[in-house]
């Protein structure tokens, strides 16, 4: 497993391997060693990736942007966190069109689209750096099929990638830069800003609106419509008649490819 540093910044790194189980995983480790000068972790080839719920991620050695940002501030303490998706999603998005000129999409709370397929995907978990400064972490996940060629029959009519939106294949190290300072000017402005103007933002892109979504309230399993997403971020859910706010739901009409 042979690896390279970049510097990303004064005293901060992004650490790049040929394989890994997870960009995920590696980015725990270097969280629990109080590692604070890598910021990233980015990979060829994932042997163990895993999206929302542990599903497993798969994706062609080489074929993708697959990177974990290691990210730290009050929007990363676990009643937050959730905010990091939006801004995530719209770096995502943003990063793509900029660089590719191809128009995306978002499903809440992790997904971009373009041209009604996946194209990339998004997984927060929540860590803390080790004491005597136990700061709040959050580890974000960003898988974006790059120049995958053709997918599997069970995911060829609900994904896509750069390749095939375009015709054309593309250098991930772009890609990467493109996202990220997407990602570092979107949470500057949310600072500024605050929630409610990243989730106008947001809602320009929505692509959740009238799709079928399940929920569990009260033990039971219920399913209805997205109306939207409320400003505070939750999803918004019609079940017979009833709108309900949450902020955990599965998407029931699509399939997911995973981190």
């Amino acid at each position: 497993m042979t690896h390279y540093r970049r510097r990303l910044g004064p005293g901060k790194y992004l650490l790049g391997f040929d394989t890994l189980t997870s960009t995920q995983d590696e980015g725990l480790n270097a969280v629990k060693r109080g590692d604070r000068s890598v910021v990233a972790i980015q990979t060829s080839n994932q042997s163990a990736g895993r999206g929302r719920r542990g599903a497993e991620w798969r994706a062609p050695s080489g074929s993708s942007l697959l990177i974990t940002y290691i990210l730290s501030g009050s929007e990363c303490h676990p009643a937050q966190v959730h905010i990091i998706s939006f801004i995530a999603g719209l770096a995502v998005a943003e990063g793509i069109e900029e660089l590719c000129g191809i128009s995306t999409l978002l499903k809440w709370p992790n997904d971009v689209f373009s041209a009604g397929k996946k194209i990339a995907g998004i997984l927060i978990e929540t860590a803390a750096y080790p004491p005597p400064n136990p700061d709040p972490v959050a580890l974000l996940g960003i898988g974006v099929n790059v120049n995958t060629p053709s997918f599997p029959h069970e995911l060829s009519e609900t994904a896509t990638s750069l390749l095939q939106q375009t015709g054309r294949e593309w250098d991930i190290t772009p890609l990467e830069e493109c996202i990220r300072a997407h990602l570092n000017s979107l949470r500057d402005q949310t600072r500024r800003n605050g929630s409610k103007w990243l989730l106008d933002r947001w809602r320009e892109r929505d692509d959740t609106t009238g799709r079928k979504y399940t929920l569990e309230r009260d033990g039971s399993l219920l399913r209805g419509i997205a109306r939207g997403v409320d400003d505070d971020g939750a999803l918004l859910v019609n079940v017979n008649g009833r709108t309900i706010c949450t902020l955990s739901a599965t998407s029931a009409d699509s399939s997911d490819m995973h981190l």
